[in-house]
């Protein structure tokens, strides 16, 4: 399982309320407004790029997918964030 975050700049609405109900099926939780976080497999991650691409608007919209190493999501600093590791913990992607 690989810690993923995903942040995004999407213009239209609808578009990103879309993202956003795609993500929260991938059982990604969002952290701020237009970032999240989930857990998942290797496999999903590149599903996942397929699906958001073709939901957004190639030439206006942006979407960032940082996959990111354990040994770095413990290095980073967390604030306000006391139930983000518990969390995680119970959302996954099989």
């Amino acid at each position: 399982m690989k810690k993923v975050i995903v942040i995004y700049d999407i213009v239209d609405d609808k578009v990103r309320n879309n993202i956003v109900e795609i993500l929260q099926n991938n059982m990604f939780i969002r952290i701020q407004n237009s970032v999240f976080i989930g857990q998942v497999r290797y496999e999903k991650i590149v599903n996942l790029k397929k699906v958001l691409r073709k939901n957004i608007n190639i030439v206006q919209d942006k979407i960032c997918i940082l996959i990111i190493c354990e040994k770095c999501y413990k290095k980073g600093k967390y604030i306000n964030t006391k139930n983000l590791n518990e969390m995680l913990k119970s959302y996954f992607i099989l």
